[in-house]
């Protein structure tokens, strides 16, 4: 699969996206997979969300990665 989103970074300044920390699931994507699907300069400005009570564990990915995990109660600007 190519990536998605190429030029799409133009238009909005960030994305909240509740992904998996799993290898797979039936609902939302996985974190190697949107590394995979979308390019470095729309990943930057994804702020994940997950469920799973081990997102610690992929902290310092995700940072590298992406905007980072968002948080209860961060507010961003509309």
């Amino acid at each position: 699969m190519g990536q998605v989103g190429e030029g799409l970074a133009d238009f909005f300044n960030f994305v909240l996206l509740n992904a998996t920390l799993s290898d797979w699931n039936p609902v939302h994507a996985s974190v190697k997979e949107l590394c995979e699907s979308y390019p470095a300069e729309v990943r930057s400005r994804m702020h994940l969300m997950s469920y799973e009570d081990y997102f610690e564990e992929h902290r310092a990915h995700v940072e590298q990665e992406f905007a980072g995990f968002a948080y209860q109660g961060q507010e961003f600007p509309l």
